[in-house]
C-alpha cells in the first residue's frame, strides 16, 4: 500500500497558514503606523499672536521615511475666558502640509471657532496637485463640520472623514496644535 501523503502534511499546511496570517497582521500594523508617521511632521514652524505680542519658534524632528512641513498660525482673542474653561474662546487658524502616496504634498487649512471649550464652527480648505487627492480632500472638507461641530476641543480627533485618512491625520495634528495654543 502506497501512501501519497504523510502524517506531517497537515502540520506543514497548518504552519504555512499560520505564517501567512502573521505576515498579514504585521503588514497591517506597519502600514497603519507609517500612515500616522507621515503626517507627524518633520519640520514644524509655529507663529503665535496673542494680546499684541508675537513669537516664532522652530523645532525639527527627524523621520527617516518622510518629510512634511507644518506652518501654523493662531489668532487668539485679547480677552480671557472664565476660569471654568480649559481653553480660550476665539478663532484659531492652522495650516499643515502632508505627504500622500505617490510622493505628492497636500496642504490643509482649518479655521476653528471655540466657545466654552467646544467647537462652535469649523471650516477646512485644501490644496492638492493630484486628481486622486482632490476626491479625498473635497470629501473631507464636506464632512468635517458634521464630524466635530459641537464637540469639546480635546475630543475632536477624527478617524477617517470622507474616506480621507491622510487628510484626517493632518486635521488631528492641527487639533493638537490648537489645543496647545488655546490652553489657558
Amino acid at each position: 500500500m502506497n501512501q501519497s501523503h504523510s502524517n506531517s502534511t497537515p502540520k506543514i499546511v497548518g504552519s504555512i497558514v499560520i505564517g501567512a496570517v502573521l505576515l498579514i497582521g504585521v503588514y497591517t500594523l506597519l502600514t497603519s503606523n507609517s500612515q500616522s508617521n507621515l503626517t507627524n511632521s518633520v519640520v514644524m514652524q509655529s507663529a503665535s499672536t496673542m494680546n499684541g505680542m508675537s513669537s516664532t519658534s522652530n523645532s525639527a524632528v527627524s523621520n527617516a521615511s518622510s518629510a512634511a512641513e507644518t506652518t501654523q498660525q493662531s489668532t487668539a482673542p485679547a480677552t480671557a475666558s472664565s476660569s471654568s474653561n480649559t481653553y480660550k474662546d476665539g478663532n484659531y487658524t492652522k495650516s499643515v502640509s502632508y505627504r500622500v502616496p505617490g510622493g505628492g504634498v497636500n496642504q490643509l487649512s482649518v479655521s476653528i471657532s471655540l466657545a466654552s471649550d467646544s467647537i462652535d464652527s469649523v471650516k477646512a480648505t485644501g490644496q492638492y496637485l493630484e486628481r486622486e487627492s482632490s476626491f479625498y480632500v473635497n470629501s473631507f472638507n464636506s464632512g468635517i463640520s458634521n464630524a466635530v461641530k459641537g464637540k469639546k476641543l480635546d475630543s475632536a480627533f477624527v478617524g477617517r472623514v470622507g474616506g480621507a485618512s491622510y487628510t484626517s491625520n493632518a486635521f488631528n495634528n492641527i487639533i493638537d496644535s490648537i489645543i496647545s495654543d488655546a490652553k489657558i
